[in-house]
Parts: structure tokens; sequence; C-alpha cells
């Protein structure tokens, strides 16, 4: 199996926490009280989301060039591929019937 160093795993965990930390805050009314305070309703009808969405790309770029460039980390066993696989499809079917059980 192939080694992966401690950077590797503190640069791939780091950029998560901040991206949840950045989630947290700019999700939050305090914050969003305090930025039409200070920049008017105006601003956070139009440019916020727009704001938030590229604050939140440019975070996981990073993490998409870092997974891209340092692949053998993220090697799994075969048996876990296939556990994964189908958890993340299982996700994925509750969200879908999720939504559309909210559209009724």
């Amino acid at each position: 199996m192939l080694e992966c160093g401690m950077n590797d795993v503190v640069y791939l965990v780091f950029p998560w926490c901040f991206f949840g930390f950045v989630h947290s805050i700019m999700i939050s009314h305090f914050f969003k009280e305090i930025l039409i305070k200070f920049t008017g309703k105006t601003f956070e009808t139009y440019f916020y989301r727009i704001i938030y969405n590229l604050i939140s790309l440019v975070i996981y770029l990073n993490i998409v060039y870092f997974v891209k460039n340092r692949t053998e980390i993220f090697l799994l066993p075969h048996p876990l591929m296939y556990l994964f696989t189908i958890i993340g499809l299982a996700g994925f079917l509750i969200a879908v019937i999720a939504f559309f059980c909210m559209q009724n």
C-alpha cells in the first residue's frame, strides 16, 4: 500500500475545515444582519449569493487540484469502493425522493 505524508492529510483536511467555517459564518443570520447594515439590503439581495458561491468555488477548486495531483493517497481497497459507491447512490436516491416529496 502506498504511504501518504502527514502534510498531504493536513493539506486536505484544512481546506475542508476552512470551507465549513466560511459556510457557517456566511450563512448565519448575525453575519447577514451585519452585511445589510454596512452594504444595504440591495447588496444582500443581488450579490451575496454570487460572492458566497465564488468563494466556495475557489476553495473547492483548491481541493480538486490537490486531489488530482495526489490520487495515490485516495486509493481504497476493492471491497470498500463498492460499499462507498452503494452508500453514495443511496444518498443520491434519498435526496431525489426528498426533492420530489417537497414539491407536493
